[in-house]
């Protein structure tokens, strides 16, 4: 998904700007990310149901050609109607390939072992080498799209269809001659049956969901950190604000990699990775301080590049392979219920006021409370085994 990666960070750091443009406003940008997360949330298990059942591989392909879609949209959009219509389509490709990429990488693995679940080294080795690398491109891209003067709408969008395409092509041409595993010989609701009894049954899975969600509640921060740090630093400056966001989420993969396999406590690690975006956002939300906003900056995407790959292997431990794309859905899908509630309250609560920096510091000091009450009920009771 490296291809995909350079696209959507191409992207990043002109999207909000780009919309404004199109005259949406801050509190509409809310309302769009709530109406994509509920897309993408109600997505997810058929989609987790249909590669699961017929073809991970098929799912990948489907994904790619959703999201090409979705790129002509967003890049011949005119209004908030239509902007919507391209975030929904985004949405669906990006929950119908998420999944089905991480259940066929963990497949492939176990078929590497001769059908027995990867072993932890493997899976630290794994997913921290995928978040520093999948960051170096993040950050080149980033950069790269920050630097083009008077941004339009197809030169925000067209590196993301050129991505899918790309990807599209590595598909047909080289992962469907790779080990997937076998199709699971079910209906479609003892599938999901099977894969709920999975999720229900097991205590970490569900303490790793609500860490998720606690994660998720994030979703604030990531729609409005362009325009809080444009104001701050300039927006000639944003390509440096960008290579220094992900430099830290790339040391975070590289920390996993490094001292993942058995020299910390999975559930306290895992708290630790959202405590320290919960802090640096609560921050930023009081400093005026440029140099104390970029020093943060660091902690909160140090805090975002533990957590993922954290996150990954903690369910690929103890996911059932035959049902996995549907597990994966299920904990993704409840996982993301506080990504449409969040922003769709900050549209009630904000919509008759005027956009700006002001506005930004209120809602993120809103958000780090909850996440710091929230992370602290999730370290009451985190489960003791399993």
């Amino acid at each position: 998904m490296f291809f995909f990666d350079f696209g959507l960070s191409w992207c990043s750091t002109t999207l909000v700007p780009g919309l404004q443009k199109l005259g949406i406003t801050m509190a509409q940008i809310g309302l769009m990310e709530s109406i994509f997360w509920g897309f993408v949330l109600v997505s997810e298990i058929p989609s987790g149901l249909y590669a699961d059942r017929f073809s991970r591989v098929r799912a990948l392909f489907v994904s790619s050609v959703v999201l090409c879609v979705g790129g002509v949209l967003y890049m011949t959009a005119t209004g908030f109607v239509h902007a919507v219509i391209a975030e929904l389509t985004l949405g669906v490709g990006m929950s119908i390939g998420g999944n089905s990429l991480r259940s066929w990488v963990m497949s492939a693995i176990a078929h590497e072992q001769n059908d027995q679940p990867a072993d932890e080294l493997r899976l630290t080795k794994l997913f921290g080498t995928s978040q520093v690398l999948r960051s170096a491109v993040a950050l080149c891209a980033g950069a790269l799209g920050a630097c083009v003067p008077s941004p339009t709408q197809v030169s925000i969008w067209l590196p993301l269809i050129i991505g899918n395409l790309l990807n599209l092509g590595l598909v047909v041409t080289v992962m469907r001659h790779y080990h997937e595993a076998p199709r699971v010989h079910l209906s479609h609701k003892e599938t999901l049956k099977k894969g709920f009894a999975h999720f229900v049954n097991n205590k970490a899975l569900i303490w790793i969901m609500v860490s998720a969600s606690i994660f998720g509640m994030l979703v604030p921060y990531y729609n409005y950190w362009t325009l809080y740090f444009r104001a701050a630093v300039g927006e000639g400056n944003m390509s440096f604000v960008w290579i220094w966001s992900f430099l830290p989420v790339m040391a975070g993969g590289w920390m996993v990699r490094r001292f993942g396999h058995g020299t910390m406590s999975e559930k306290g690690a895992i708290i630790a990775t959202l405590v320290l975006p919960a802090l640096s956002v609560a921050v930023l939300a009081q400093t005026d301080c440029v140099p104390t906003q970029i020093g943060v900056l660091a902690l909160l995407q140090l805090g975002r590049g533990m957590f993922q790959p954290l996150s990954e292997i903690f369910i690929a431990r103890r996911v059932e392979d035959s049902v996995r794309t549907t597990t994966l859905a299920i904990i993704s899908t409840l996982s993301k219920v506080v990504c449409v509630l969040f922003p769709a309250l900050v549209y009630q609560l904000t919509s008759d006021m005027p956009d700006g920096v002001p506005l930004i510091r209120m809602i993120w000091t809103a958000t780090s409370s909850c996440m710091i009450v929230s992370l602290c009920m999730l370290w009451l009771l985190r489960p003791r085994s399993s």
